[in-house]
């Protein structure tokens, strides 16, 4: 089975006591939800959906830089897959009405609660489970898993020098991201981003030892348009910045 034993919650409440109360009550329920992030605005918490893996965000309405309904409005059309629970102070029916229209799992009342957290993440995790058992029973792009799975590895090795967004991939499959890494991770042992990465580190090492290519040409050709962040993920993989690992080749100490 490949459904998931824990779903992953961002929470996105600019009160930090409010914010610390909702961790402590999620933590407390053991109802299989782990805060993997927090937020104290809709624009921090975007950044995040973009490398994190989220099955549920809970958030606040009034908070500075982006609301929570224009956090559910992106979400809604861009990660359609990740349930939102909205919080509000105000019994505005306006404020429920556009949450609901914009596919909100809840629209809940403060103050909050520990038996109020209880039952939001009951209702939650009903949804999250049906959708999964869907998605493991009928793959909507009609592929097997199996199936889904080779498809994604051989995407990654043919265009690791490429822009790749796992969001996207995932989204042409039929899937959740958090869904189809779940698949990736079944087969593989490591997740699509961790494969990519490797992919990439390796082809560098290549380039690295066996032209004269500069780090900042490199890092572009195997998919990092950053040379900071390239030599950063670069260091992290091997141990050596890409500067210190052609040096160290060079005097034939290390291995391409």
């Amino acid at each position: 089975m490949l459904t998931l034993e824990t779903y992953n919650v961002l929470l996105v409440e600019d009160e930090p006591l409010l914010l610390h109360s909702l961790e402590r009550y999620i933590d407390n329920a053991n109802l299989g939800f782990s805060v993997v992030k927090t937020a104290t605005n809709g624009r921090e918490a975007i950044n995040y959906l973009e490398f994190q893996n989220i099955h549920l965000i809970i958030t606040d309405i009034i908070m500075p830089a982006m609301t929570g309904l224009e956090l559910l409005r992106y979400v809604h059309h861009h990660f359609p897959n990740i349930s939102v629970i909205v919080l509000s102070g105000y019994a505005d029916f306006s404020y429920a009405q556009e949450a609901l229209q914009n596919d909100a799992l809840n629209y809940v009342l403060k103050p909050v609660t520990q038996e109020l957290v209880i039952d939001m993440l009951l209702k939650a995790k009903v949804k999250l489970d049906t959708r999964y058992q869907l998605l493991e029973e009928h793959n909507l792009s009609g592929q097997t898993v199996e199936q889904s799975f080779q498809y994604v590895r051989d995407y990654l090795k043919e265009h690791f020098s490429e822009p790749i967004e796992l969001n996207t991939l995932a989204a042409q499959l039929g899937y959740s991201p958090a869904y189809l890494t779940k698949i990736f991770s079944k087969y593989e042992n490591c997740t699509p981003i961790k494969y990519l990465t490797l992919l990439r580190i390796t082809q560098a090492k290549q380039l690295l030892t066996n032209t004269a290519l500069t780090i900042k040409e490199i890092g572009e050709r195997v998919g990092y348009s950053n040379q900071f962040y390239f030599s950063r993920t670069f260091h992290k993989q091997v141990g050596k910045t890409p500067s210190e690992y052609r040096e160290q080749f060079s005097k034939g100490s290390a291995e391409p």
